[in-house]
C-alpha cells in the first residue's frame, strides 16, 4: 500500500513540475519536421483519393482554406497562382476544402509549368477515369492554351475516354494544337457523324478554330457532301465550323456557300451557325439582308445583332432598316443598331414614329432609349419617345414581359430628363 502512495505521489510531483515548465519557460517556436518530397512515380492520380498534404501551419482545410493559402504562400484571394510551385500546387490539390473553381485555377497554373513533377501529375490525372471528368477537361484545356506540346499525345490518347465531358475537350485541344495531324483526326471526327453527331459537331466547330485552309476545305468538302447526300447533319456541322473562322478567308467560304445554296432553309442555316462567329460578318450579312427569302433575312439580321463585330455604321443599318418591308426583320436591325458608330438620333426617331409593329417599335424604342442616353443633349427628343412608349403600352396584345419592357424604358427617360 505504502508502494502504492509513493507512485500516485511521484507521479504527481512530475506532472506539477511539468506544467511549472509549460508555465514559465520562455516561448519557443514548434519543430516542424518536413515532409519528404513525393517521387514522381508516387503521385496520387486522382485527387479525390490524394492525401491531404500538411503544411507547416496548419492542414489546408476547413472553413478558411483560402486565407490559409495566402498566409503559407503570399498569394491573393483571386486564385491566380503564377508564383506557386509544382510541388506546392499538387500538395494544394489535395485539399478537401478547396471548391471546383479553386481546383480549376490550380489546375490551370500547373498546366503552365514546364516542370517533370507537373508533367507526371497531369498525365496521370488526365488517365484517371475516377478523376472528376470537368477538371480533367480543365487540364486538357489548359495544355494546349499553354501549348504545351508534350500533351498532344496525352490529348490523342484522350479522345478515347468514356466520358463525353473529356472526349470533346480533346477535340477542342486539338483544335488549339493545329497541325496536319489534328487536322486529319479532326476531319475523321467530322464526317464520322453518322456515328456519334455530338462529336463530329464539337471536331467541325475545332476545325473552324483551328481556320487553316486545310481545315477549311474540310468544311466545305463536308458541307458539299451534305448538300449532294441530303444529309442535314453534314450541312449544319460545316456551317457551324465555318462561322467559327475568324479570318477574311474564312469568311470568303461562307459567301461561296451561300451563293451555293439554292434551299432558303441552308441559307438560314449559315447565318444560325454565325453564332459562335468572332470576327466582322458584314459582307456575309448584307448578302443576306438582300436575299428575296424573307427567313433568310431575319437570320441574317439576327446574326448582325448578336456578332461581336457588327461592321456595318449607323447609317447602313439604317437603310436597310428604312427598305426593309418585314417587321421581324426590322426588329433584328433595331437591335443591331446597339454595336454600330454613328446613329443619327433624329432620323432613328424619325423611323420609330413611322413603325407600325408593336414588336419593331418596342425594338425601336429600345434603341432610341440606348442612343439618347449617350446624347449630350436629348431633351429635344424625351416627349417624342415618352409619347411613342405611353401609345405602346396601351396596346392590349403585348405580353407581361414587354410591358415590363416599356416601364423599365419609361424609368429611363425619367432619369434622363432630370
Amino acid at each position: 500500500m505504502k508502494l502504492i502512495y509513493k507512485c500516485i505521489i511521484g507521479a504527481a510531483i512530475v506532472g506539477l513540475l511539468w506544467l511549472g515548465g509549460r508555465w514559465f519557460a520562455p516561448d519557443r517556436a514548434p519543430v516542424v519536421v518536413p515532409s519528404p518530397p513525393m517521387a514522381e512515380e508516387s503521385i496520387p492520380v486522382s485527387l479525390s483519393q490524394r492525401p491531404v498534404a500538411r503544411p507547416p501551419a496548419e492542414r489546408l482545410d476547413g472553413p478558411d482554406v483560402q486565407a490559409v493559402m495566402r498566409q503559407l504562400f503570399g498569394q491573393s484571394a483571386s486564385g491566380k497562382y503564377s508564383g506557386w510551385s509544382a510541388a506546392e500546387l499538387i500538395d494544394a490539390l489535395g485539399s478537401e476544402g478547396l471548391d471546383a473553381k479553386e481546383r480549376q485555377r490550380m489546375l490551370w497554373a500547373l498546366c503552365r509549368l514546364d516542370d517533370p513533377e507537373a508533367r507526371a501529375f497531369l498525365h496521370a490525372f488526365v488517365n484517371d477515369d475516377g478523376a472528376d471528368e470537368y477538371l480533367r477537361a480543365t487540364v486538357l484545356d489548359g495544355l494546349s492554351a499553354a501549348d504545351q506540346r508534350w500533351a498532344y499525345d496525352l490529348t490523342v490518347s484522350a479522345l478515347g475516354s468514356e466520358s463525353a465531358v473529356v472526349a470533346r475537350a480533346a477535340i477542342r485541344a486539338l483544335g488549339n494544337y493545329g497541325g496536319d495531324s489534328a487536322t486529319a483526326i479532326l476531319s475523321e471526327l467530322a464526317f464520322d457523324f453518322e456515328a456519334d453527331p455530338a462529336i463530329a459537331l464539337v471536331a467541325a466547330e475545332a476545325l473552324g478554330q483551328l481556320g487553316s485552309a486545310e481545315a477549311a476545305q474540310v468544311l466545305m468538302d463536308l458541307f458539299e457532301q451534305g448538300v449532294t447526300d441530303g444529309q442535314d447533319d453534314a450541312i449544319e456541322f460545316a456551317l457551324a465550323g465555318l462561322g467559327c473562322i475568324d479570318s477574311d478567308e474564312g469568311r470568303g467560304y461562307l459567301k461561296e456557300v451561300y451563293e451555293l445554296a439554292s434551299d432558303p432553309e441552308i441559307r438560314v442555316r449559315l447565318f444560325e451557325g454565325l453564332e459562335e462567329s468572332t470576327g466582322d460578318v458584314s459582307e456575309i450579312s448584307r448578302l443576306g439582308l438582300l436575299d428575296p427569302d424573307d427567313e433568310v433575312r431575319a437570320a441574317a439580321a439576327w446574326a448582325l445583332a448578336y456578332a461581336d463585330e457588327p461592321g456595318m455604321d449607323g447609317a447602313e443599318v439604317m437603310g436597310f432598316i428604312a427598305a426593309e418591308a418585314d417587321p421581324d426583320v426590322r426588329r433584328y436591325l433595331y437591335q443591331a443598331l446597339d454595336g454600330a458608330d454613328g446613329v443619327d438620333a433624329a432620323q432613328l426617331m424619325a423611323q420609330m414614329a413611322v413603325e407600325s409593329n408593336p414588336d419593331a417599335k418596342l425594338a425601336a424604342c429600345q434603341a432610341t432609349c440606348r442612343e439618347l442616353s449617350m446624347d449630350s443633349d436629348p431633351a429635344a427628343f424625351l416627349d417624342l419617345l415618352k409619347g411613342e412608349l405611353i401609345e405602346l403600352r396601351s396596346d392590349g396584345a403585348l405580353s407581361e414581359n414587354q410591358m415590363a419592357i416599356i416601364d423599365g424604358l419609361l424609368e429611363q427617360v425619367g432619369r434622363l430628363e432630370l
